[in-house]
C-alpha cells in the first residue's frame, strides 16, 4: 500500500478543477445520488470539488475510491480508502472493508485480510464483508478458512446466491462433494439465471460423487 496521502490529479481532474477560483463544499448527498445512479464523471466531478475545499473529509474520500473503482483505476482507490481511514477520527468498518476490496484487486492479499479483520472487529454480522473475506482467502489457497467466512455470511444473510455459489465452489475444491451439490442448488433455486455459469462445477460435483 502507498502513503496515505490523496492519489495524484489526472488531467481530466485538473481540467475539472481548473474552472473554479473558489471551490465551495459541494453536497456529498448529491455526489452519492449520482453515483448511485450511474452518473459516475458527474458525481467524480463534485467528490473534486469537495476535496479542493475540504482535502480530509473522510465520506468524501471514501466515495473518491468507489468512484475509482468504478473507472478500474485499483490504486488510485487503495490511496483514496486509506486516506479516508487516516482522516477518521473512529474505526469505520464501511471504509475498512472497501479497502480490503481494493487491495484484493490489486493483488496485495495480507493487506486485504488485515483490512476486513479490522472491519469486522467493528462490525462482526456484516455478511458482505465476511463473504469478501473468504474470497481473499481462495486468492490465498486457504480453503478451509474461505468456507468458515462464506457460511458465517450466509448465517447472516442465507438468501444470497452469489455466496452460496462460492461457498459450493469451496466444498467442490475440499472434496465435499455431497456439500458442493446442495450449496450449488441452493444458488440456483435463489436465481436461476446462475445455472448456466455453475454447470460445469454442479456436473463435476455429481460426477465425482458417483465415483
Amino acid at each position: 500500500m502507498s502513503d496515505n496521502k490523496p492519489p495524484p490529479l489526472s488531467p481530466h481532474h485538473r481540467k475539472v478543477l481548473s474552472k473554479f477560483q473558489t471551490v465551495p463544499v459541494a453536497p456529498l448527498t448529491e455526489a452519492r445520488r449520482l453515483f448511485q445512479r450511474g452518473r459516475i464523471t458527474e458525481s467524480d466531478d463534485i467528490v473534486l470539488k469537495i476535496l479542493q475545499a475540504s482535502p480530509d473529509h473522510p465520506g468524501t474520500l471514501h466515495l473518491g475510491g468507489l468512484i475509482a473503482l468504478q473507472q478500474g483505476e485499483t490504486q488510485r482507490a487503495v490511496d483514496y480508502f486509506a486516506s479516508a481511514i487516516q482522516a477518521e477520527t473512529t474505526i469505520n468498518p464501511e471504509f475498512h472493508a472497501s479497502l480490503g476490496l481494493a487491495l484484493k484487486l490489486a493483488s496485495e492479499l495480507e493487506p486485504a485480510l488485515r483490512a476486513h479483520d479490522k472491519a469486522l472487529s467493528v462490525d462482526t454480522n456484516n455478511p458482505g464483508t465476511w463473504n469478501e473475506r473468504g474470497n481473499v482467502l481462495v486468492l490465498m489457497g486457504r480453503m478451509e478458512e474461505a468456507q468458515t467466512c462464506y457460511q458465517k455470511s450466509l448465517e447472516l444473510a442465507p438468501r444470497t446466491p452469489g455466496t452460496w455459489a462460492n461457498l459450493g465452489t469451496v466444498q467442490l475444491s475440499l472434496g465435499k462433494f455431497d456439500a458442493a451439490i446442495t450449496s450449488f442448488e441452493q444458488a440456483i433455486k435463489l436465481n436461476p439465471k446462475m445455472a448456466q455459469d455453475l454447470e460445469a462445477a454442479y456436473g463435476e460435483a455429481k460426477t465425482k460423487l458417483d465415483i
